[in-house]
């Protein structure tokens, strides 16, 4: 679950955030579409695409040294 609100567009393709655990439904940008996608999901882009996202820096850092801590503790991201 990303803990980073996440703003956007997108050029091409399609991408669906999740909110597992919720009664939150699923939130669907495609291409054209500007999103805004809080925080607490689970972002599956459903097809090749191009995306531009705007994020809060603090909460992105935060985001990117779980991610580096997890990859150096040998997660595959399975």
């Amino acid at each position: 679950m990303c803990h980073c609100p996440h703003y956007g567009y997108v050029f091409k393709g399609r991408l669906r955030a999740v909110y597992a655990g919720t009664d939150w439904p699923d939130d669907v940008a495609s291409a054209g579409d500007v999103f805004f996608f809080p925080a607490g999901h689970t972002l599956i882009y459903e097809e090749l695409s191009e995306v531009l996202e705007l994020n809060p820096a603090a909460a992105l850092q935060s985001l990117m040294n779980h991610f580096e801590t997890k990859l150096a503790s040998g997660w595959t991201g399975s």
